[in-house]
């Protein structure tokens, strides 16, 4: 079980609350739609829960997101967390790199584990919130784990998949119905660049 499951589960009992009131919760105080099922499957590990629920999930009980999703051990947030000013970027190169300050458009700040932020300009995971306009924050890396949400280079777009690796190919997955995977055999993924990992979203309205 992940510590991701182990800690919404601990959240939720530790409050007293059930699957359907945190469900209840969250549709009043966020307008957000969820179920029973599904949190019972975020708490077992079996599915993995879009940047939507974390942001409101880790918001409501007061923790940071980071703790949240098992990157760290500072439950809550306080003077002591170093908050980074963190560059949003206009374009992304195939290293992740801010090659010179006319490619930054302005600053957001965070305590997360971050190098830069970037609009998201593409529909592919809106399913999980990142609609049009909403801001990535980036780790950059130039590997991911399956499941892993990525910023990657393809014919010069900078495009939001879902990460997954297989013995034979390598499938870029949407979380958009309308949307079609990207999979490619192993020769032909080394034409794609991983930007980074996609640590946290701020959602646009």
């Amino acid at each position: 079980m992940s510590k991701f499951a182990d800690r919404l589960f601990y959240l939720r009992t530790e409050n007293k609350l059930t699957q359907e009131g945190l469900c209840d919760i969250l549709k009043e105080k966020y307008n957000l739609e969820t179920n029973k099922s599904m949190i019972s499957r975020y708490e077992k590990g079996i599915h993995e829960p879009g940047f939507t629920f974390i942001d409101y999930t880790a918001d409501y009980f007061g923790v940071t997101i980071d703790w949240l999703m098992g990157r760290s051990d500072n439950k809550y947030y306080s003077d002591n967390l170093q908050v980074k000013k963190i560059p949003l970027v206009r374009t992304v190169n195939s290293n992740g790199q801010i090659v010179n300050t006319d490619n930054i458009a302005s600053y957001e700040y965070s305590n997360e584990d971050c190098d830069f932020c970037f609009k998201v300009t593409d529909d592919n995971m809106a399913a999980i919130g990142m609609k049009l306009g909403s801001l990535a924050f980036i780790h950059v890396q130039h590997s991911l784990n399956n499941g892993d949400v990525g910023l990657f280079l393809i014919d010069g777009s900078p495009l939001f998949y879902r990460f997954f690796e297989e013995d034979k190919y390598i499938m870029l997955k949407p979380e958009n119905q309308v949307c079609t995977p990207a999979i490619f055999s192993k020769k032909d993924f080394k034409q794609v660049s991983i930007i980074g990992k996609v640590i946290s979203v701020k959602f646009s309205l």
